[in-house]
């Protein structure tokens, strides 16, 4: 029971520590071209899983089809693929889809939401965040 004890202190202190380490990354990379997201959702399962991190650049760069970008939509930021690209009325429009997803994105993405470009994940990191984000968000 102590050994219990121990072990679930020592899980909680690395949760809590990550969680901090993360969100100290987070404030520093607003300064800079870059920015971190954890994934919380299953849209990207097999190229990015719920629970891992991705690292993306903010900085406004061409983009092609199959690049893996940070949207803006609604109040969350979304990671899908960019699998067609117009340009109309020298307006670029992205029409994307979840790589999980059986159909595409409803409406297309400009550069007014574009948030960045995917640069890599690791995995697992995010775990944490998602964890003590369910635990504040269960009702009752």
């Amino acid at each position: 029971t102590e050994r219990k004890k121990d072990i679930k202190r020592e899980i909680t202190s690395y949760g809590i520590g990550t969680v901090i380490v993360l969100i100290v990354i987070a404030l520093i990379s607003c300064k800079f071209t870059y920015g971190i997201l954890v994934i919380g959702s299953e849209s990207m399962t097999g190229s990015i899983d719920k629970g891992d991190l991705i690292v993306f650049r903010n900085k406004k760069e061409p983009l092609k089809v199959g690049d893996v970008i940070v949207f803006q939509k609604e109040e969350i930021r979304v990671v899908h693929r960019i699998i067609d690209i117009k340009n109309i009325n020298d307006e670029f429009r992205y029409y994307t889809k979840g790589d999980a997803n059986p159909t595409p994105d409803d409406n297309y993405i400009t550069d007014d939401y574009l948030a960045g470009k995917v640069l890599f994940r690791i995995r697992y990191v995010g775990r944490p965040t998602l964890w003590l984000r369910s635990l504040f968000s269960k009702e009752g």
